[in-house]
Protein backbone atom coordinates (compact mmCIF):
# COMPACT_ATOMS: atom_id res chain seq x y z
CA UNK A 1 0.00 0.00 0.00
CA UNK A 2 1.56 3.57 -0.68
CA UNK A 3 0.71 6.28 1.59
CA UNK A 4 1.44 9.87 1.77
CA UNK A 5 3.38 11.32 5.00
CA UNK A 6 1.12 13.87 6.92
CA UNK A 7 4.15 16.06 7.69
CA UNK A 8 6.54 16.12 4.47
CA UNK A 9 4.07 14.98 1.93
CA UNK A 10 6.25 11.84 0.63
CA UNK A 11 4.84 8.78 -0.47
CA UNK A 12 6.15 5.59 1.13
CA UNK A 13 4.86 1.82 0.99
CA UNK A 14 3.51 0.10 4.07
CA UNK A 15 1.38 -2.97 5.13
CA UNK A 16 -2.23 -2.23 4.84
CA UNK A 17 -2.08 -3.61 8.17
CA UNK A 18 0.20 -0.83 10.03
CA UNK A 19 -1.77 2.43 8.99
CA UNK A 20 1.39 4.04 9.02
CA UNK A 21 0.73 7.93 8.99
CA UNK A 22 4.40 9.29 8.79
CA UNK A 23 7.38 8.32 6.13
CA UNK A 24 9.69 7.87 9.77
CA UNK A 25 9.85 8.08 12.64
CA UNK A 26 11.56 11.28 12.86
CA UNK A 27 8.16 12.69 11.20
CA UNK A 28 6.58 11.28 13.07
CA UNK A 29 7.91 13.20 16.73
CA UNK A 30 8.11 16.55 15.01
CA UNK A 31 4.52 16.54 13.21
CA UNK A 32 3.46 15.25 17.64
CA UNK A 33 5.81 18.09 18.89
CA UNK A 34 4.17 20.69 16.62
CA UNK A 35 0.47 20.05 17.35
CA UNK A 36 1.29 20.36 20.93
CA UNK A 37 3.11 22.82 20.74
CA UNK A 38 0.00 25.09 18.68
CA UNK A 39 -1.08 27.45 20.72
CA UNK A 40 -3.77 30.76 20.69
CA UNK A 41 -2.46 34.04 21.30
CA UNK A 42 -4.97 35.29 23.88
CA UNK A 43 -4.75 39.03 22.60
CA UNK A 44 -5.72 38.90 19.14
CA UNK A 45 -6.91 34.66 18.98
CA UNK A 46 -4.27 34.44 16.15
CA UNK A 47 -2.95 30.22 15.71
CA UNK A 48 1.13 30.31 16.39
CA UNK A 49 3.72 28.04 16.47
CA UNK A 50 5.37 28.02 20.26
CA UNK A 51 8.95 27.71 19.63
CA UNK A 52 9.50 28.78 22.86
CA UNK A 53 7.83 28.97 26.38
CA UNK A 54 5.82 32.32 24.94
CA UNK A 55 2.67 33.24 25.39
CA UNK A 56 1.87 35.78 22.99
CA UNK A 57 2.03 35.98 18.92
CA UNK A 58 4.48 38.69 18.89
CA UNK A 59 6.21 41.72 20.25
CA UNK A 60 3.29 43.81 19.55
CA UNK A 61 0.68 41.76 21.17
CA UNK A 62 2.48 41.60 24.46
CA UNK A 63 2.89 44.78 24.23
CA UNK A 64 -0.81 45.68 23.98
CA UNK A 65 -1.29 42.86 26.60
CA UNK A 66 0.92 44.17 28.76
CA UNK A 67 -0.11 48.03 28.27
CA UNK A 68 -3.67 46.76 29.46
CA UNK A 69 -2.31 45.01 32.59
CA UNK A 70 -0.61 47.93 33.92
CA UNK A 71 -3.96 50.08 33.67
CA UNK A 72 -6.59 50.00 35.90
CA UNK A 73 -10.54 50.75 35.70
CA UNK A 74 -12.04 53.65 37.31
CA UNK A 75 -15.18 55.49 37.30
CA UNK A 76 -15.62 58.68 36.77
CA UNK A 77 -17.89 60.81 39.29
CA UNK A 78 -19.49 63.18 36.37
CA UNK A 79 -20.12 60.97 33.62
CA UNK A 80 -19.98 57.72 34.62
CA UNK A 81 -17.85 56.15 31.67
CA UNK A 82 -15.39 54.08 32.59
CA UNK A 83 -11.68 54.56 32.13
CA UNK A 84 -8.52 53.26 32.29
CA UNK A 85 -4.96 55.11 34.31
CA UNK A 86 -1.60 53.84 34.49
CA UNK A 87 -0.97 52.00 38.30
CA UNK A 88 0.61 54.10 40.32
CA UNK A 89 -0.06 57.47 38.59
CA UNK A 90 -3.00 59.02 41.04
CA UNK A 91 -4.11 56.86 43.66
CA UNK A 92 -7.70 57.11 43.06
CA UNK A 93 -8.71 59.67 39.71
CA UNK A 94 -12.09 60.44 40.54
CA UNK A 95 -12.62 62.04 36.54
CA UNK A 96 -12.26 60.98 33.39
CA UNK A 97 -11.02 64.29 31.53
CA UNK A 98 -10.46 68.17 32.15
CA UNK A 99 -13.93 69.07 31.22
CA UNK A 100 -15.90 66.31 34.01
CA UNK A 101 -13.55 67.70 36.24
CA UNK A 102 -14.77 71.25 35.45
CA UNK A 103 -18.59 70.36 34.79
CA UNK A 104 -18.39 69.02 38.29
CA UNK A 105 -17.09 71.92 39.45
CA UNK A 106 -19.47 74.24 38.08
CA UNK A 107 -22.77 71.90 39.55
CA UNK A 108 -20.81 71.80 42.72
CA UNK A 109 -20.34 75.68 43.57
CA UNK A 110 -22.89 76.78 41.24
CA UNK A 111 -24.37 80.56 42.91
CA UNK A 112 -27.80 80.05 41.52
CA UNK A 113 -29.54 78.35 44.53
CA UNK A 114 -27.51 80.58 47.29
CA UNK A 115 -29.52 83.56 48.04
CA UNK A 116 -28.09 86.31 49.33
CA UNK A 117 -29.41 89.36 51.01
CA UNK A 118 -27.79 93.15 52.20
CA UNK A 119 -29.66 94.32 54.64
Amino acid sequence: MISKCKLCNIEFKSKPCWKRKYCSRMCANVYKRKIERIKECPCCGIKFFQDRKRKYCSRGCMAKAFSIKMKKPFTCQECEDIFYRKRGSVKHPKFCSKKCFGLNLRRKYSHDDLILSYD
